[in-house]
C-alpha cells in the first residue's frame, strides 16, 4: 500500500471496497454509507467513517481525512453520480445500463441535484468540460485525449466477467474488452 486507492472484492455472495492508503485502510459493505442493501458504489472517492490503524485496530479515524468531499470535489461528484445513479436504478441495472451512466457528461450532488452546465466564471460550459462528471473531458471536446478520465471498469459478477473499455467512456466504439474469469481446469 503505497498511495490512495479503492479496491472491490466481490463474489456472487458479498461486496466489499476496501479503501487503501500508505498506513490506514477500512472495508465498506452495502450499507455503510447510505446505499440500500444489495448494492455498493466504488470510485475514487473516500467515504468511510472508520479506518483500521497499522496494527489493523478499527478506530473512529475517518478516510475521509484523506480527502473529503471539500477537499477532492471531482471525486465527490463522480461518487455521488454512481451512488444516486445506483439508487435510482437498483434491480434494472445491467453492464450496458452501467456503461451508459458511465458515459454520462451531467453529474448529480450528494443532495441528488443533476448539473449539466457549470460556470468558469466567465461563461456556463458543459459540466464534463471542468472534469466533474465520470466522462470527463479536461482537455475538452472532441479534442484529442490528453487527460481525466482514462478507462472504464465494470464488473458482472453473475457472468465472471470485467469489461474494459480505454479511453473516455463516450469515444470508445465497439464492444469493450471483457476479461472471463472463469477458472481454467
Amino acid at each position: 500500500r503505497t498511495r490512495h486507492n479503492n479496491y472491490i472484492m466481490l463474489d456472487k455472495n458479498e461486496a466489499v471496497v476496501v479503501e487503501v492508503t500508505a498506513n490506514r485502510y477500512a472495508v465498506r459493505r452495502p450499507g455503510d454509507n447510505g446505499e440500500d442493501p444489495g448494492y455498493i458504489v466504488a470510485t475514487n472517492h473516500f467515504v468511510a467513517n472508520h479506518s483500521y490503524d497499522a496494527n489493523n485496530e478499527k478506530t473512529d479515524f475517518p478516510m475521509t481525512f484523506f480527502g473529503d468531499d471539500e477537499y477532492a470535489p471531482l471525486s465527490a461528484t463522480r461518487y455521488y453520480t454512481g451512488f444516486w445513479q445506483a439508487k435510482m436504478n437498483f434491480g434494472k441495472l445491467d453492464a450496458d445500463k452501467i456503461r451508459k451512466i458511465w458515459t454520462s457528461h451531467s453529474y448529480i450532488t450528494k443532495k441528488g441535484e443533476l448539473v449539466e452546465m457549470i460556470t468558469n466564471g466567465k461563461e456556463w460550459i458543459p459540466a464534463n468540460l471542468a472534469s466533474n462528471t465520470i466522462c470527463s473531458h479536461d482537455g475538452g471536446y472532441p479534442e484529442s485525449y490528453i487527460g481525466s478520465t482514462t478507462d472504464t471498469k465494470i464488473a458482472t459478477v453473475d457472468f465472471n466477467q470485467v469489461r474494459y473499455s480505454v479511453g473516455r467512456p463516450c469515444e470508445y466504439v465497439g464492444a469493450p474488452r471483457t476479461f472471463d474469469l472463469h477458472p481454467k481446469y
